[in-house]
């Protein structure tokens, strides 16, 4: 007799096994998948918004602070140019030599690190401004620049936003960040 149950107990596990997953399994988790998609997306949305915005404003800082460091390490000037929200660097000697030039000759102007889709983070003032640093560290004047993504209101935005202070006399640069909600500009490290 205990030879039949134990037989019967490995029938049942068998046919438990083979059984498979019924369609009502399958709608559930599709259905869970779903929601779970749903919900996720626009957080993962506003994430790679602020990301690329923290990213602009990583490489324009680095830009600004890599051209004052070339123009005090060599005998010239290093210059930056903002056109309608495009920015070209140019490194110079004394004698006008180029030595170096961000983008190269035909290469892509954008400050933007993502070809596609098409600039979304905008850099104001950027329209026809030319910063050059002197052999001392010095800016050809005083600037200030803000970062925003396209379609926010710098007043009250989204995605937060951030703002570059040049000195003139100095060159040093003063970094501010404006989170989302706030209402103060706070220095940024």
């Amino acid at each position: 007799m205990k030879s039949r149950r134990t037989s019967c107990r490995a029938q049942l596990a068998c046919r438990w096994r083979a059984s498979g997953i019924s369609l009502l399994e399958i709608i559930v988790v599709i259905a869970i998948v779903g929601i779970i998609s749903a919900i996720s997306f626009p957080n993962i949305q506003d994430w790679l918004a602020k990301r690329r915005l923290q990213s602009e404003y990583l490489t324009l800082t680095a830009k600004l602070e890599y051209l004052r460091l070339k123009a005090r390490t060599l005998p010239g000037t290093a210059t930056l140019t903002c056109t309608n929200n495009r920015v070209t660097t140019v490194v110079r000697l004394a004698n006008n030599t180029v030595v170096e030039s961000d983008p190269p000759a035909g290469g892509p102007t954008s400050l933007l690190q993502y070809p596609t889709p098409p600039t979304q983070v905008l850099v104001s003032p950027c329209a026809n401004d030319t910063i050059t640093f002197n052999r001392d560290g010095a800016a050809s004047g005083t600037r200030e620049f803000s970062l925003v993504y396209a379609g926010d209101n710098l007043a009250a935005p989204r995605y937060g936003a951030y703002r570059l202070t040049l000195s003139g006399s100095t060159g040093f640069i003063r970094k501010y960040r404006l989170s989302p909600g706030a209402s103060q500009w706070l220095e940024a490290e």
